[in-house]
């Protein structure tokens, strides 16, 4: 029987055609990155996908609970989509 794997905290976004961002919890990037990387390098189709390590490009907050909408709004001034934006 083989172990299990665990990704922890990570969140996969479709940005276009076969286009995706993955978000991992930043004390995790090191190890899931090389996960990732180790699983690529037995993938049969590998010259199909490519991985890159962003993680200094972008960032993420997550923020859960029934008056996300009102503390994103205050702290954005009225304008929460400023709070979701790349980083530079």
């Amino acid at each position: 029987m083989k172990a299990a794997a665990s990704l922890d905290d990570l969140y996969a976004y479709c940005v276009g055609e076969n286009n995706y961002l993955l978000i991992i919890n930043a004390s995790r990037i090191e190890e899931d990155v090389s996960w990732m990387l180790s699983k690529w390098g037995t993938f049969a189709r590998r010259d199909e996908v490519q991985i890159k390590n962003i993680s200094d490009t972008y960032g993420a907050i997550a923020a859960q609970g029934p008056k996300v909408a009102l503390s994103l709004t205050t702290y954005s001034r009225g304008k929460p989509w400023l709070v979701f934006r790349e980083m530079r």
